[in-house]
Formats: C-alpha cells, sequence, structure tokens
C-alpha cells in the first residue's frame, strides 16, 4: 500500500466514527435522556466495517555506494553474530562447571565428586569421580558405596534416610569424623598451621615429603580413645591418596597432599589419567 492509500484509509476510518456521531446527535436531541444513553451505548459498541490503516513498509532507497556500503555492513554483521556466539559459548562453558565463590576448602573438596554440580553427590557420581581419577573398578564401586554409606545422613540433618544416600556439599563439614589432622576446622575452613605441622612432627626422611611408615606413625599419633569409626575412616581415606598418589620412591609429596585438602589434585589427576588414555 501507497502512503496515499494509508492517508486515505485514516481519513474514511475517521469520517465514519465522525458521522454515526452526528446522526446520533440529530436524532437524541428528541428523546428522553435514558434512551440517549441507551443509544449512546449502542454507538460505543458499533464498529464500523472499515479496516484501521496499514502503513507501508518503507524500504531504504539504492545509492551509488550501494555495494560497497552493503559490504561493510554485511561484515559488521558477520561480526556480530559470530561474537555473540562465542559469548554465548563462553558463558555455557562457565556454566557446566560453575565454582560457587563461598565454598570452603572441604566443600571444594568434596564438589569434585558432584559430576553435575547440583549441591548434592550421589554415590554413583563418587563411583565416576574414582574411575575419572584412575581408580580401578573394585575400588571405585567400593568406595562408592561406603562413604555415602558412613556420610549420607550426617549431612541431611532432619530430613528422613534415603535409600540413595545422598550426599549433601553445603553440609559436608557435619560428616567430618575424628582422629583426623585438624587441617580442617569444625566449619571445614582449611588450618594452615596444622598442614604445617603434619611435616614438621612426621617427615623424618625428606621435610617435604611422607613415607607410608612416617604417614602410619602420623594416623596413630591422631588417634582419638576409643573411636574406632573414626581410625577406619582416616586409614581408608589416607591409605587411598598413598596408593594413588605416591611417587616412584614411594613418597607422598607436601604439594600433594595440599592438593586433597583444597580439591585441585582432583581436577588435575582427572587431567591427567584422560591424557593418558588418549595417547593410548
Amino acid at each position: 500500500m501507497s502512503i496515499f492509500g494509508a492517508s486515505c484509509s485514516l481519513k474514511r476510518y475517521v469520517l465514519s466514527h465522525f458521522t454515526l456521531y452526528k446522526a446520533w446527535r440529530s436524532y437524541s436531541e428528541s428523546l428522553p435522556n435514558q434512551h440517549k444513553k441507551d443509544i449512546l451505548l449502542l454507538f460505543i459498541t458499533i464498529k464500523p466495517q472499515i479496516k484501521s490503516p496499514s502503513f507501508p513498509e518503507i524500504k531504504p532507497l539504492p545509492s551509488s555506494s550501494s555495494s560497497s556500503s552493503s559490504s561493510s555492513s554485511s561484515s559488521l554483521l558477520a561480526f556480530m553474530a559470530s561474537s555473540s556466539v562465542q559469548s554465548n559459548d563462553a558463558i555455557q562453558e562457565v556454566s557446566e562447571r560453575p565454582t560457587p565463590l563461598d565454598q570452603n576448602v572441604l566443600q571444594k573438596h568434596v564438589a569434585f565428586f558432584d559430576r553435575n554440580h547440583d549441591g548434592v553427590v550421589y554415590p554413583w557420581e563418587t563411583f565416576q569421580g574414582f574411575r575419572a581419577i584412575g581408580s580401578g573398578l573394585l575400588l571405585s564401586t567400593v568406595s562408592g558405596f561406603l562413604i555415602h554409606f558412613a556420610l549420607s545422613q550426617k549431612t541431611r540433618p532432619g530430613k528422613f534416610p534415603s535409600p540413595l544416600l545422598p550426599i549433601e556439599v553445603k553440609n559436608i563439614h557435619m560428616a567430618k569424623h575424628g582422629s583426623d589432622s585438624g587441617v580442617y576446622d569444625t566449619e571445614g575452613r582449611f588450618v594452615p598451621s596444622k598442614f604445617e605441622e603434619i611435616f614438621k612432627k612426621h617427615a623424618k626422611t625428606r621435610p617435604d615429603a611422607l613415607t607410608y611408615d612416617e604417614l602410619q606413625a602420623m594416623m596413630k599419633a591422631n588417634r582419638e580413645p576409643k573411636d574406632f569409626r573414626g581410625w577406619v575412616a582416616a586409614y581408608t581415606e589416607w591409605k587411598i591418596l598413598y596408593d594413588l598418589c605416591k611417587d616412584k620412591d614411594g613418597l607422598l609429596h607436601k604439594e600433594t597432599i595440599r592438593g586433597v585438602y583444597d580439591g585441585s589434585l582432583f581436577e588435575r589427576m582427572e587431567k591427567e589419567h584422560s591424557e593418558k588414555k588418549k595417547n593410548k
């Protein structure tokens, strides 16, 4: 439709309403007030059978420099589109592995096994985490069951026990066992002095590493009287760590142990294990 056609449609649209209004005025002068109201209501509800005007789509006129301008416009649009896609991809990649800023080190330690990052760890996720860092099928299976059987309900205070044995990451400090090194405090925070104390007291062969005998001596020194559950838990944790991370000389290094406490070791081990599988 041309601009002239749209103008005519608008004119007819206005005139039709004006004509109806004049007819109502001339006819209603001799009527009682109640009838005037009825006719006025009828006038309001009647819609003239004329379409409301639609305005034409305005297209840009071609110019002599259209080829060059269209080329630069196309380049600009392509750049904007690619930037948008890259930005969306980056946001999606970050959201796939979120790291809450308010997590303490104990929560970060456990969060590695929260494979879908929903704040809850299930036995099959722990199994997947152990497999990801290179643990065998049997160890991964047994660990997935025993860890959750021991810790699940402790992290879910006031809730009915679940047969799925979930562990809530935010409450993992509630599952902290006794007879440990004390490197985590009761709130799950890292205590540097306790970490350094491990090596000051027990690292006899090298100041920055522990042998298996030194590791056993440390566990024995940390034992609390009659805390049999804590003894078993501590032994299991350190034995698995030693078997997985000792070097060729049988030493468990200080930085390796630090990585366990802050959770960074697991991600490093997963990356190394993944690269080994690719190179086979």
